[in-house]
């Protein structure tokens, strides 16, 4: 593996998602205060700082595609994902603080990691099958449904 010396450009683009991963995780209303890191701040406006930096991230990633260019690219994957879960975010943050008036929106919070918890929890118990079946499932929460007539 060749090193040429040069990673100002590595050290830009994890900054850039270092960024995003913080910005798309808050999940509290004061935590920025605690770690002194105004990235952490909940949203509150449309205006918002964080907002624009989405914008422009989202802006960015539709213009760089996932081809390689001096082996420095996202798969496609990953860039689908990244550029997805940002656009989703911008809408549902303005629709959140305009439409529903909600005074701010913790992004962290809209998330499905607790249902994925549930499920490796689920795969766990059940052999580590990843097809899990309502039975199985009925079999490790104990929950009774009503029989269908």
């Amino acid at each position: 593996m060749e090193y040429d010396g040069n990673t100002s450009q590595t050290a830009a683009f994890l900054k850039i998602m270092l960024k995003w991963w913080s910005i798309t995780n808050i999940q509290s209303r004061r935590i920025h205060i605690l770690k002194r890191n105004d990235i952490l701040k909940p949203f509150n406006s449309v205006e918002d700082d964080w907002l624009v930096f989405l914008h422009n991230l989202l802006m960015w990633l539709k213009r760089w595609t996932p081809v390689p260019k001096n082996g420095s690219f996202l798969t496609k994957d990953t860039h689908s994902a990244v550029y997805g879960q940002t656009e989703v975010m911008i809408h549902f943050i303005k629709y959140a603080l305009t439409q529903l008036n909600i005074p701010y929106v913790l992004p962290g919070k809209i998330q499905t990691d607790m249902l994925e918890e549930r499920f490796v929890q689920y795969r766990n118990r059940s052999g580590y099958n990843c097809n899990i079946s309502v039975v199985q499932v009925r079999e490790l929460t104990g929950v009774v449904f009503p029989e269908e007539e």
